[in-house]
């Protein structure tokens, strides 16, 4: 057995326990059409790769071109090092990451890889940072993910060949990086806006969702039943027409936003899906096609959307919804069925409609992009929300044509993307039919018109209600009311230290900011005449943090304080010199706003957590 060969068993040996998901991609993808690519001694030191006439790595000193291509990168050392083109892994030997980062390394010529198996052993050049390799873009957008939970400050090193040779792949591999981005950059803005009402809408609807049967009951329930998932794009205005004389042979899931232009055509939808923390009854309220329709809500929905019409009212919960947790954690029995959410209603209605096992999943109205400036079915009932020009996007289109979207509406679009190669994996015969015909494309979707999916799959009744009722009559859900109880009190007991620090702190900001005054025409000695003041305010600053992240259910309505906290800290920590006096005092005087302003606005979170929780406990005393 010659040296390669036992190398390169020792590399598959490697993989297999360090990244075995490198290995499968080796196997699914084949080489490009290419010449052969050649180990060459490099003249002065080390190995080198050739193809051709060309040479992947310098054919001189392969390691010194790399720290020379480190040094000249635009950005400087990050946890997370991205690098473009790996070859015989030169760049990635080189590159050095700040403590405790990591490094991910796309390459798009597989026959690259599988040449550093048999020449190179990887265990040195991998594990030093982590490092992980990868050929595919579905495994890049994977691994992007993961690092930049970790660390959102990144660098990109390319290899220069790799840039030349395949610009395209560059241009996929940063397009991954910017619609990655953008993701993050929209989910976090969100966070910030909306969460707070999550909160106080899940909250107010706990002893409704842990009182009434979960979703967990229709798992399955509907296996091979054709199901038509309708968001509210404004295309569905031209397709509702076609599930009337339908409507017995296949499950609809609506939105409450579709309710009202499905009532005008007397079609009753099987089950609406609600999620929004807003109230959004006026949605339904004059509807006349629901007392059949069972209301699949979740654990954030608004609470009047618990009572009214409707058959049956089953709960599932979502994966980041900190009271669900909060309680879940301590009865594991009110664990319900956890919707893979993309963060709209419409996708937690195709997640739901999976699970149920139907079989074809159509959706129709999910157009995620603008059609003549409409963004929702019924412009009459639904008013158009307003968008900022900048945050437009273009995007791959149904008919072929790029469609013009928003950006918020990209991570939706991304998000059926990875949830179709997901369930495509555990269930490889499940059909996903994207029959909006019209907006964005729908990667791993077949695109056919409403009218033709429905001939081809709608062909025989079922009865939707009668399934649900089965289903409903033995799912009674399982809680120790008094214990429950007994959880929220011993929660509002726990608040009251958390009360105590922020009175200390109010008293504490009115001294020092009398100090800061007084020192304001004494600034040569202001340093040191605050150096207790400067010492408690980043205590402040870290007690703020350390108290949220215990206080789980306060952190939730406080995530833009804790955002913005971010910097604080920083100033008063630097001493200055004397001629750097008046730009500190500035500096430490903003800080000082900001920290005061994240306690105020935490106080006032806390009122409304404490006053949540009490109506929790009645609420519940009130329940039979």
């Amino acid at each position: 057995m010659s040296r390669e060969t036992e190398l390169e068993r020792r590399n598959h040996e490697f993989l297999a326990h360090y990244d075995p998901e490198l290995l499968s991609e080796l196997a699914e993808v084949e080489d490009r059409d290419t010449e052969a690519l050649r180990l060459v001694p490099a003249r002065k030191e080390g190995l080198t790769l050739a193809r051709g006439p060309r040479f992947v790595h310098s054919k001189y000193n392969p390691r010194r071109e790399a720290e020379g291509l480190i040094a000249k990168a635009d950005a400087p050392p990050q946890r997370l090092h991205l690098h473009f083109g790996f070859g015989l892994g030169h760049l990635l030997a080189a590159d050095r990451p700040l403590e405790g980062g990591t490094q991910i390394v796309f390459e798009p010529d597989p026959e690259m890889i599988r040449c550093a198996l048999k020449h190179l052993d990887l265990s040195e050049v991998l594990t030093p940072h982590g490092a992980k390799i990868c050929c595919t873009l579905a495994r890049f957008r994977q691994l992007l993910g993961l690092g930049l939970t970790r660390s959102r400050q990144f660098r990109v090193l390319a290899n220069p060949y790799h840039l030349q040779t395949f610009p395209e792949a560059f241009s996929a591999f940063r397009t991954e990086l910017r619609a990655e981005l953008e993701d993050r950059k929209v989910k976090e803005i969100t966070l910030v806006k909306t969460y707070p009402a999550v909160m106080e809408s899940s909250l107010g609807s706990l002893s409704h969702t842990l009182s009434l049967p979960g979703a967990d009951c229709m798992m399955g329930r509907l296996r091979g039943v054709p199901a038509v998932v309708l968001a509210a794009g404004p295309s569905l205005d031209g397709n509702l027409g076609l599930l009337v004389p339908n409507r017995d042979r296949v499950a609809i899931f609506a939105l409450s936003r579709v309710v009202m232009a499905l009532d005008r055509w007397c079609v009753r939808p099987d089950f609406l899906v609600h999620t929004e923390a807003k109230d959004y009854r006026n949605l339904i309220e004059d509807a006349h096609n629901l007392d059949r329709t069972t209301f699949l809500l979740s654990d954030q929905c608004h609470p009047g959307f618990f009572e009214g019409p409707g058959r049956h009212r089953l709960v599932y919960q979502n994966e980041n919804n900190l009271v669900t947790d909060w309680m879940v954690s301590r009865f594991p029995e009110l664990r319900k069925f956890r919707a893979d959410s993309g963060g709209s209603v419409a996708t937690e209605a195709f997640c739901l409609a999976f699970y149920m096992g139907c079989n074809p999943i159509i959706l129709a109205g999910q157009d995620l992009a603008l059609r003549s400036g409409r963004t929702y079915v019924g412009s009459e009932l639904n008013r158009k929300f307003a968008y900022d020009d900048r945050h437009g996007r273009e995007v791959p289109g149904f008919f072929g044509h790029p469609a013009q979207t928003l950006i918020h509406y990209t991570t939706f679009i991304h998000w059926y993307r990875e949830a179709v190669r997901f369930y495509v994996g555990q269930d490889p015969d499940r059909v996903f039919i994207n029959a909006t015909e019209g907006g964005a494309e729908l990667e791993g979707f077949r695109a056919m018109k409403l009218r033709d999916a429905l001939s081809r799959y709608a062909t025989r009744e079922v009865d939707v209600a009668r399934i649900v009722d089965r289903a409903v009559r033995g799912a009674v859900p399982t809680m120790n009311k008094s214990k429950v109880v007994a959880h929220a009190r011993a929660q509002m007991a726990e608040l009251e230290p958390v009360r105590k620090l922020f009175s200390e702190f109010r008293v504490f900001a009115e001294d020092a900011e009398t100090d800061l005054e007084a020192l304001d025409h004494q600034r040569l000695l202001a340093v040191d005449a605050l150096e207790t003041r400067i010492e408690r305010i980043n205590w402040y600053c870290q007690a703020f943090l350390r108290t949220l992240g215990d206080a789980t259910l306060l952190s939730g309505f406080c995530h833009g304080a804790v955002r913005s906290l971010d910097q604080v800290g920083r100033t008063v920590m630097q001493r200055p010199g004397s001629a750097d006096i008046h730009r500190y005092l500035a500096d430490l005087r903003e800080e000082f706003e900001v920290l005061k302003s994240a306690y105020a606005d935490a106080e006032r979170a806390l009122d409304k957590l404490t006053a949540l929780l009490a109506r929790f406990v009645g609420d519940m005393g009130a329940k039979n």
